[in-house]
């Protein structure tokens, strides 16, 4: 019971630190990071404040400095402890793009040295072809992620059981001890992110943004790397897979009709929303689709998760042909909305 106490007491810092901090930061955020309802993948009818995931990224940081600090002057050195701190840089950037706004390429510029360091970290050996291949795939998991990040609630909570599952997959998969400081701020991360829940549950008082969305995309895909197996590897990343098949699977249907990959509100999710679900209920289905694979990944591994996959793909079939606005009627609405907006600024300028 006593190796418990650490986890518990990082959790209710977390939660606690989340929850306040995003109060004293609301007023910066509604300053210098605002967010407008027609920014892609937003499905916001108002503009609300955005960047708060920088709450529960500086939390982090710091619970991973103090791991770096106990592990190097108690415990033997391991990467797992820094994994926070590698992934800083691309927190700051991603801000720094809510605030003001960044090239694709200059994103790309620190996404691919992060996801670089995250495979020469990685315990797991693989072959120097495969590489590119991997480089390419880790950065990709981010942005799905990020992109994801469109409805109340939805990335926090459903990132609530991805750490969950990952913080819980080292005692189980790695024979080690649930208490070890080296994991400590995935227990801070989870409290944090609960706290920010508060704030971020439908009717939203404020966005997690670009910087917390994949600043979590990060943390998960390291966490993933960081597994023993291959086989423990791909059950913990298939424990995403609504995020990353309805990002996936649109990102490749609007490349076969020429569209924009980047700028969109054709995913899913984006289309159950317009049909007339609520935000609480668009991403309470998410979060659940993702907590039952996370359960079944903790509890009887890949093959249970590769049949929740099986009965999932079904459901999201389902909603995609029978409940959802169809595809190509979304896609027809936005091209009205840009013609219009284009119009609208065309007057302005005359």
């Amino acid at each position: 019971m006593k190796s418990l106490l650490l986890p518990v007491i990082v959790f209710l810092i977390g939660f606690i630190s989340g929850f306040i901090g995003l109060r004293f930061a609301f007023p910066v955020l509604c300053r210098y990071v605002l967010d407008h309802p027609d920014k892609p993948n937003s499905a916001q009818s108002s503009s609300k404040p955005s960047g708060g995931g920088v709450v529960f990224v500086l939390f982090c940081v710091f619970i991973s400095l103090l791991s770096v600090y106990f592990r190097t002057s108690f415990y033997r050195t391991s990467w797992i402890a820094w994994i926070p701190i590698f992934c800083l840089p691309l927190a700051i950037t991603s801000l720094i793009d809510d605030i003001s706004g960044l090239s694709i390429w200059v994103r790309f510029g620190v996404q691919f040295p992060t996801a670089a360091l995250f495979l020469a970290i990685s315990p797991l050996h693989f072959p120097p072809l495969i590489w590119i291949i991997l480089l390419i795939a880790v950065v990709a998991i981010i942005n799905l992620i990020n992109f994801m990040d469109g409805l109340d609630g939805m990335v926090g909570g459903a990132s609530v059981f991805l750490l969950l599952a990952a913080t819980l997959s080292f005692p189980l998969y790695k024979s080690v001890y649930i208490h070890h400081p080296q994991y400590l701020y995935l227990y801070g991360l989870i409290g944090a992110m609960l706290g920010f829940l508060i704030w971020n549950w439908y009717p939203s008082t404020t966005f997690m943004g670009d910087v917390g969305s994949t600043f979590l995309g990060a943390i998960y895909v390291a966490t993933i790397l960081q597994m023993p197996s291959y086989k423990y590897a791909l059950s913990l990343l298939l424990v995403s897979f609504p995020f990353l098949v309805d990002a996936g699977g649109c990102i490749v249907r609007r490349m076969n009709c020429g569209k924009s990959i980047l700028q969109h509100r054709t995913m899913l999710y984006q289309r159950l929303h317009q049909r007339g679900l609520t935000h609480a209920q668009v991403s309470s289905f998410f979060i659940l689709l993702i907590a039952s694979l996370a359960i079944a990944h903790l509890y009887w591994g890949l093959k249970l998760v590769l049949i929740c996959i099986a009965v999932q793909s079904v459901v999201l079939i389902l909603l995609d042909k029978f409940v959802a606005v169809p595809f190509s009627v979304s896609v027809r609405i936005e091209d009205e909305a840009k013609f219009k907006q284009k119009n609208r600024s065309l007057k302005l300028d005359q």
